[in-house]
């Protein structure tokens, strides 16, 4: 379930991108470096260290590579759940019905970005914390390797603050409950606030310092992440449906089973990991998952002293669970668990790129038709600005998914959705061509009218559509630049928007310029023969 094709995720080329350009120059870069409106602003790549690990993985092993590491970390992830259940004895049942649960609501979380490398470092550290306090009772020696795991944490994503976190709330939980013990014993304390300042002091070894964490706080104060549905609250009117959201409040209602654990044990680090991780996770989804897995463990210790279950009981859930494990692999191997039950069309099972989703076929065309020029300025769409980095070497975006600033986003958004100003804004960037990634057309074509697509479209003295296919559109401005792509690729009557707004369009264009039309017909069955107007095209025009 963790083995699916990538998908929606453009983060992973810009990543890429980024590993790749550090690779080359042999350094961390401070300003902007792949877009042409925000070049030189500032910008700190604090994930610099994933981005260089996956950049290799690939360079070595193609897609293929980076899925199955994305795999193993997953895989390692729950390996340290259940090594964690294992020495705090917990009911294997019990542990296996829950991390199933789990996994399943982890599913959107688990594309190839560095939040994973945060969610493992979070289960290895409440795997050590509680070996400490509880299954390995003061043994200190293995705590030692908490400041290393924190220098590696911080060069590979800022969930470190969260681990900072929960780090905070151990030490403070495990002094006041020394303070309050009537036998006394510190011998510990010192070493355990040594092991604390030595790990906040390796989160500053970072290629940027103290100013990688003051240029995240800056990242969490803008507009625009209002409109990302991660980091909208979960009871948001957007999210409370999602099968994500409900299994996390099904979760946050298990954890106030830990209530019990603090009356019995008089320890507050539950608490303060329920209070602060619960916080952050109802301001913002991207952070259930995180509450989900620090407050896990103890989500199990609590029910597990609660349930009582022989042997027969034991069995029978195993085998239980044995079953609906089977059916999801199967399910999960053919997709339809993914498509029928979870309603996700583009998640399949497999490795590398879903090919269906990423414009692929038109960023070939751009390549092969010189359209690559690092001279040119393209408005891309947001989903694709990673891909076009990545694609494109030395070519410069409009935007991507880094979430640079407002200003640059707010912008873009204009023009995108055509609101007042946007015909300035394209001649101000100097936008000379338009690459679109629409690959939600065969599900809705909506789009194709609601967004600057249509205007373009309207505009055709203007703009020429030179390559389009179900899932992508590319424009060009009609000017000498062009000139020899737009009369060997021109698309003048046949565009998606006028298959589906404008049909008018094409019946004038069979009574007056029937050869073109015709042309142009035979051209998209040869080009794109399974496409989703490709039938209804031959049939029509009939094309053999």
């Amino acid at each position: 379930m963790s083995s699916f094709k990538f998908f929606l995720d453009d983060d992973l080329f810009w990543h890429l991108s980024t590993g790749r350009y550090i690779v080359e120059n042999k350094t961390v870069p401070s300003q902007d470096v792949f877009g042409y409106v925000t070049q030189g602003q500032e910008w700190v790549p604090f994930e610099w260290a994933w981005d260089v690990t996956t950049y290799f993985v690939y360079s070595m092993f193609g897609y293929t590579g980076i899925s199955i590491f994305r795999s193993l970390l997953a895989l390692l992830i729950f390996f340290f759940i259940f090594k964690t259940a294992d020495k705090l004895k917990i009911n294997f049942a019990l542990t296996a019905a829950l991390s199933l649960l789990l996994l399943i609501g982890m599913l959107t979380r688990l594309s190839p970005r560095p939040h994973l490398v945060s969610y493992l470092f979070i289960t290895v550290l409440m795997y050590l914390l509680l070996k400490y306090m509880i299954f390995d009772k003061g043994n200190i020696k293995g705590l030692y390797p908490m400041p290393m795991i924190f220098l590696v944490w911080a060069n590979f994503h800022m969930g470190v603050i969260i681990g900072v976190f929960i780090l905070l709330s151990f030490y403070v939980s495990d002094y006041l409950l020394n303070k309050n013990s009537k036998s006394k014993d510190n011998s510990n304390s010192k070493k355990l606030l040594y092991i604390v300042l030595l790990s906040l002091a390796a989160i500053l070894v970072n290629p940027h310092f103290f100013n990688t964490y003051l240029y995240v706080y800056s990242h969490t104060e803008m507009k625009m992440l209002n409109e990302i549905n991660e980091w909208k609250s979960p009871f948001s009117s957007a999210m409370i449906s999602n099968y994500y959201v409900l299994i996390f409040f099904f979760f946050a209602a298990l954890s106030l089973t830990i209530f019990s654990y603090y009356k019995k044990t008089k320890n507050l680090f539950p608490i303060f990991l329920f209070l602060g991780l619960g916080f952050l996770a109802l301001r913002a989804q991207r952070y259930t998952v995180d509450f989900e897995l620090a407050l896990f463990p103890l989500i199990l210790i609590s029910i597990n002293s609660f349930i009582k279950l022989d042997n027969n009981k034991q069995k029978f859930i195993s085998y239980a669970l044995a079953g609906v494990t089977t059916l999801l692999i199967f399910y999960s191997a053919n997709d339809k668990f993914y498509k029928e039950t979870l309603n996700n069309n583009f998640r399949e099972t497999g490795f590398g790129l879903n090919k269906d989703f990423f414009p692929v076929e038109m960023f070939d065309f751009i390549k092969a038709n010189k359209i690559d020029d690092p001279q040119n300025r393209p408005f891309n769409s947001l989903r694709a600005g990673g891909y076009l980095t990545w694609q494109l070497p030395g070519n410069k975006n409009l935007i991507d998914s880094r979430n640079l600033n407002d200003d640059i986003y707010f912008k873009y958004k204009t023009i995108e959705q055509k609101r007042p100003g946007f015909e300035k804004l394209i001649n101000d960037f100097g936008i000379n061509y338009f690459a679109f990634s629409t690959p939600y057309l065969k599900l809705s074509a909506n789009e194709l009218n609601t967004s600057v697509i249509s205007w373009l479209s309207k505009n055709s003295d203007d703009w020429k559509l030179i390559y389009w296919d179900d899932k992508s559109s590319l424009f060009v401005k009609n000017d000498s630049k062009f000139s020899n792509v737009i009369q060997n690729y021109e698309y003048k009557y046949l565009t998606p928007f006028n298959i589906v707004f404008a049909p008018a369009v094409l019946a004038k264009a069979f009574t007056d310029d029937k050869e073109t039309l015709l042309r142009e017909a035979r051209r998209k069955a040869a080009e794109e023969p399974q496409g989703m107007f490709t039938q209804d095209i031959k049939n029509k025009y009939n094309i053999k």
